[in-house]
């Protein structure tokens, strides 16, 4: 064991050793890169101190030219110039200039090898470039035409302030005016700086005039000593060096180490064969034709095996069923193609056990790369297959009904529609909803409501075609989709055939129940053009026939589309201009018909369009049915009702009580009565000023509980509660019998019908005897007529609101008409 570990340890000290060599090179390269360029670069700077050492600064204008700019120098600062373009010449200037030949002896500085020119000023003037220029001396220059030192220039915009001017000696350019002048050519005519006997910074030439300040704090010229080539490649050249002293060294280690390497290997493969023996898992060894050499013990166990011989010699794919082996052939070759390949397939043992097998294959190969063979790893997953299997079927299903739930229906319409996309068939959706499901619920409990729907899940699976797909997607939803339809009316008759099945009757709580359903459906590709539409197209029909009464069979058609949208047009009005500003209560005053006295108020919504005015609340009416819609317009109301009437006990005026409407959806939280008293207390509103109005509709809702819970809340704690539309439910004597009602409101449409119709007179006054017997005050809605006020009179009605009255009005209004407004005798 030791000699086998022998070879592994001395590897791993070599691989240290070049490790570290290599991490030192690399920090040295890492350097060389990072200090490049100040260990690769010479500056040459001036400056304002440089004076008298390194140049004469000097400065002019443009008299010679004819102009009368004048130049001031700064006696403390040789580089700063102010100078005052005027327009004397055309192209007034002025500049400051450097002189590197102190000694007028031709010789200047040789700037040729430098590359870069940096000039760092502070600037102000008008000038909109400043012109840099360099003079080169060459004896050859005189001996031109009118031979002068050549003008080498370039030209840089500049602002206001600091600034700092970037050039390169590639910008320069001879002047033209300086070629004119002497007629160089070739070489001559070109840029050199080999000698460069003076600088000048200039300002002008384009024709502005004005002040112009300058002030140089550093010019400063850079000049390679190494190029970067010259740099990387002596870097190049150490890596190059560095790599074949490793490779040198490992020749020699590796000549030691190739002994001991073959003896490692010999362990190794012991080694590794007691591993193999020691895995749980099932390893089959195959050699390069795919014939099985060897098993491990696991492998044996696994395939229940009666001895060796039963496998060995034999091809892998021979071991597997049939409906496998084309798999199981084709991961060999991809095996071989890749190095690896895994898959997942089923084989039962020798002795018919079936089983799933989680399997990777690994190619082993010779040093020159040929197939030596194959590693099979196989490991059992059956149980493992077994609980997925399971959990997909629990995540697709209802647990109640057994039926596929909302996410698996979602996939298997969305499937259905690609189908008919592709066949160019139909298919058909239809979502029931089973009616008065709660209360089944209520009245013979939750257990009863589960029974109820596995009953119509199983009578709806059983009602439909074998291919025909049933789901339960909600609390009393089911959907069934319908391939391969023909018709409209086929999909009628099957609509009809389930109320059938779902109206037999059948025994729940030992007791005989009648279910009832409203089924909404669509047919694509006719109602829609994909999946989605196809859901929303048939619920829009199942929204239609709830609307117009439940029970039956209602397939889509397009005017729904208008309905919805009148009612999504109403939601996005509501949630858009329903604000503090807009919401304006207004208030129609109740009046006793014996005395004439302004009893109390009745607080009416309304809201103020930015065009057209107070509008009805009836252009919000979907508002009242979306909870948070409904809860929001609510608090609005009842915040601006309240401040009302504490500006108005605030002035002692008696206005009675005023009460507030509570549309059914704002009970759909419990916490209706709470919130609302909150309100009052913030105003300090005396909870008996208050009354409630709701309609006998939110008594049969989804929040019929909370309703009750509230209103008894609200009566303890001394508000009023009426009854409003009385008459026009259902079941509305046992709403006076089961509720906390202090006041019934007979709906207008009773009132305004009693004096040509005595069958309603009859029930008017029938409802007043009955309130005044249960000791409920009666008011009568929408008086409009002289005759309908002394038929009421005579009834024994004490209360009555309506136009012949007073119409409803605004909160500013009410003072004035309690002071002076009686109710008509």
């Amino acid at each position: 064991m030791t000699r086998a570990f022998h070879l592994p340890s001395r590897l791993l000290r070599w691989t240290f050793a070049v490790e570290t060599i290599v991490a030192a090179a690399l920090a040295l390269t890492a350097a060389a890169v990072w200090l490049r360029e100040p260990l690769t670069t010479r500056d040459l700077d001036f400056g304002p101190k440089s004076q008298g050492a390194a140049f004469f600064a000097y400065d002019y204008g443009d008299q010679p030219s004819g102009g009368t700019s004048t130049v001031e120098t700064d006696p403390k600062n040789p580089l700063a110039l102010r100078c005052t373009l005027t327009a004397a010449y055309q192209w007034p200037y002025c500049g400051l200039g450097l002189l590197f030949d102190r000694e007028h002896e031709g010789r200047g500085i040789d700037l040729s090898r430098y590359g870069e020119i940096n000039v760092r000023l502070w600037y102000r003037g008008s000038a909109g470039v400043v012109r840099l220029v360099l003079k080169d001396h060459d004896p050859r220059y005189a001996m031109l035409a009118g031979g002068s030192d050549k003008v080498n220039q370039a030209t840089y915009p500049v602002r206001d302030g600091e600034q700092t001017i970037p050039l390169n000696l590639a910008d320069f350019a001879v002047a033209e005016w300086w070629k004119d002048a002497t007629r160089a050519s070739g070489e001559l005519a070109r840029p050199s700086f080999g000698n460069v006997v003076a600088m000048e910074l200039i300002a002008g030439n384009d024709g502005k005039t004005g002040v112009q300040e300058f002030r140089v704090e550093r010019i400063s010229f850079r000049r390679q000593i190494v190029s970067a080539q010259a740099w990387y490649g002596g870097i190049i050249a150490f890596w190059l060096l560095l790599i074949a002293s490793t490779l040198l060294f490992r020749r020699r280690q590796l000549r030691g180490m190739r002994r001991s390497a073959e003896q490692a290997l010999r362990a190794s493969e012991q080694l590794y064969r007691g591993i193999m023996q020691a895995s749980t898992d099932a390893i089959v060894l195959l050699d390069d034709c795919g014939y099985v050499k060897l098993v491990n013990d696991a492998a044996f166990e696994a395939m229940e095996l009666d001895s060796a011989d039963a496998v060995v010699g034999k091809h892998w794919t021979r071991l597997w069923r049939d409906e496998s082996g084309e798999l199981v052939g084709a991961e060999l070759e991809k095996a071989e193609r890749n190095g690896t390949a895994r898959f997942r397939g089923f084989c039962a043992t020798s002795k018919g056990t079936p089983k799933w097998w989680d399997v990777v294959v690994a190619a082993m190969r010779h040093d020159d790369g040929s197939l030596k063979g194959m590693l099979t790893i196989a490991r059992d997953i059956t149980g493992e297959r077994e609980r997925s299997e399971q959990l997909k079927w629990a995540s697709e299903h209802d647990p109640l009904t057994q039926l596929p739930n909302r996410r698996a229906f979602q996939s298997r319409l969305q499937a259905a529609v690609l189908r008919a996309m592709a066949s160019g068939g139909q298919i058909g959706l239809l979502l029931i909803d089973l009616d008065h499901f709660k209360h089944v619920n209520d009245s013979l409990g939750h257990s009863a409501g589960d029974d109820l729907l596995k009953s119509i899940g199983e009578r709806l699976r059983r009602g439909v075609r074998e291919g025909d797909f049933v789901a339960r997607i909600g609390g009393d939803e089911f959907a069934i989709v319908l391939e391969d339809l023909h018709s409209e009316d086929a999909m009628l008759r099957v609509g009809d055939e389930l109320q059938v099945l779902i109206q037999s009757p059948m025994r729940i709580a030992a007791r005989a129940v009648r279910a009832g359903a409203s089924i909404g459906g669509a047919l694509f590709p006719k109602h829609a053009a994909s999946a989605d539409d196809l859901f929303k197209n048939a619920d829009t029909a199942l929204y239609a026939l709830k609307q117009d009464g439940r029970g039956g069979t209602r397939l889509f058609d397009y005017y729904m589309l208008d309905e919805a949208e009148r009612s999504a047009s109403q939601l996005r009005l509501a949630r858009s201009a329903v604000t503090d500003r807009t919401v304006v209560p207004v208030y129609q005053p109740k009046f006793d018909i014996v005395d004439g006295s302004m009893s109390g108020l009745e607080a009416l919504l309304r809201w103020r369009h930015p065009r057209k005015g107070l509008q009805l609340p009836a252009t919000l009416e979907e508002a009242f049915a979306d909870y948070e819609l409904a809860a929001k317009i609510g608090e609005l109301m009842q915040r601006k009702v309240a401040g009302d009437m504490r500006s108005w006990l605030d002035s002692d005026l008696d206005f009675g009580r005023v009460a507030i409407n509570a549309a059914p959806a704002e009970f759909l939280r419990d916490d209706y009565a709470e919130h609302l008293l909150a309100i009052m207390s913030d105003f300090g509103i005396p909870a008996n000023r208050l009354e409630i109005e709701i309609t006998e509709h939110a008594f049969l809702g989804r929040a019929n509980e909370y309703v009750a819970r509230a209103l008894g809340v609200l009566k303890e704690a001394g508000v009023t509660i009426a009854l409003d539309d009385f008459g026009t439910g259902a079941s509305s004597l046992s709403h006076l019998r089961d509720f906390p009602v202090d006041v019934a409101k007979i709906d207008m449409s009773f009132v305004q019908r009693m004096t040509e119709d005595d069958e309603i007179c009859a029930i008017v006054t029938a409802v007043v005897r009955l309130a005044s017997s249960l000791s409920i005050e009666v008011v009568a809605e929408g008086v409009e007529k002289p005759a309908e006020l002394e038929l009421l009179r005579a009834m024994g009605c004490r209360f009555a609101q309506g136009h012949l009255f007073t119409p409803a009005v605004e909160a500013s209004a009410i003072a004035r008409m309690v002071a002076t407004r009686k109710a008509v005798a």
